[in-house]
């Protein structure tokens, strides 16, 4: 998997985190691959998602890990009882999916590896639309 223990503890203590998973560690990683899908999902158009998620350790981009473990615990903690602690999870995950937005829409750049052609030229977006037409009558 891509996140580690230690990528979760600048957002939640150890001991709140296997109560959350209920010591199951399947749980935790079926968060973590839901939430891995929904950062391809926005970064996929430009981004190399492979060559993010396939770095490690020190070449991991410290913001998608960060990313990545608020929508990882919003999953987990959105099935806990009474949904305790959910209020800063959801926040999170909403400034999160803020941010994914943003970036997919190119607002946002990250120095992150991206998208490139069989010939290693990076892929361009190209834009379709046209101006609002002009009626020139008088």
């Amino acid at each position: 998997m891509f996140l580690t223990d230690d990528d979760y503890k600048a957002l939640i203590d150890s001991d709140t985190l296997d109560y959350v998973i209920s010591s199951e560690a399947s749980t935790r990683e079926t968060a973590e691959k839901y939430a891995q899908d929904e950062i391809k999902s926005y970064l996929s158009g430009k981004y190399d998602t492979a060559a993010i998620f396939a770095a490690t350790e020190e070449n991991r981009s410290d913001i998608i890990i960060m990313r990545m473990v608020d929508i990882s615990l919003y999953n987990l903690f959105a099935s806990q009882p009474e949904r305790m602690g959910f209020q800063i999870r959801e926040l999170r995950y909403t400034n999160t999916i803020d941010w994914l937005k943003q970036v997919a829409k190119g607002t946002v750049s990250l120095d992150l590896p991206t998208n490139t052609d069989s010939d290693g030229i990076p892929e361009t977006i190209i834009k379709w639309g046209s101006q609002t037409k002009n009626n020139m009558d008088y």
